[in-house]
């Protein structure tokens, strides 16, 4: 999503489309990550366990997941939390940065994150604490953002999907590909983006 420089406009803008954004990310073709977050899921037999959502939105991941889980979601904008509630999600509010930072190790069977790192300046630390919270897997997503976006948007954006995750620390990445991800609405240019899981299982 594009947005004008600064984290309260930054929220704002979401707040603002937060009882629309499910709408919005159905036309961005969005779901296309959802849905394959949930067959990861389903390919490596994850059908139970409490869930830390980063980046959470409307908690939209819920719908895409079958299985017996619980959910706790962080996300800056207090109406996409608002809608995530209403999904059953246990919300926190605040940067994803920030946040993860407060929760003890191994608290999480599964710690997620989809199409948020764009945002995130050190996303490899950011990945070493979802490593350190998550207690089964870490699944999250890096979108491929091509230049003509980045110079097309006045928010600070990064492009991660090169990064070489250090195999001393991540030695179980069994999910590592390309997918498309969304359409942004108002550039009109198509993201990809490179899913990852990280088991934490032998």
């Amino acid at each position: 999503m594009e947005e004008l420089k600064g984290d309260n406009l930054l929220r704002d803008f979401f707040d603002n489309i937060s009882n629309n954004y499910d709408d919005i990310v159905n036309k961005e073709g969005e779901y296309a990550v959802l849905e394959k977050a949930g067959r990861l899921f389903e390919r490596h037999n994850y059908v139970t366990g409490n869930i830390l959502d980063l980046g959470c939105g409307t908690g939209l991941l819920s719908e895409y997941l079958n299985g017996k889980f619980s959910y706790t979601g962080i996300d800056f904008s207090r109406g996409m939390l608002e809608n995530a509630s209403s999904k059953g999600y246990e919300t926190l509010e605040g940067m994803i940065e920030d946040e993860i930072r407060n929760i003890p190790d191994k608290s999480y069977d599964f710690v997620v994150s989809f199409s948020a790192f764009y945002y995130v300046k050190d996303v490899v630390k950011m990945i070493k604490e979802m490593y350190r919270v998550a207690r089964r897997a870490v699944i999250f997503d890096l979108c491929d953002l091509p230049s003509s976006y980045i110079s097309g948007v006045q928010e600070n954006v990064y492009n991660h999907a090169s990064i070489e995750l250090p195999q001393k620390e991540f030695t179980h990445v069994v999910e590592d590909f390309k997918m498309f991800a969304w359409i942004s609405p108002t550039l009109n240019i198509p993201i990809d983006t490179r899913m990852f899981l990280i088991s934490m299982l032998d």
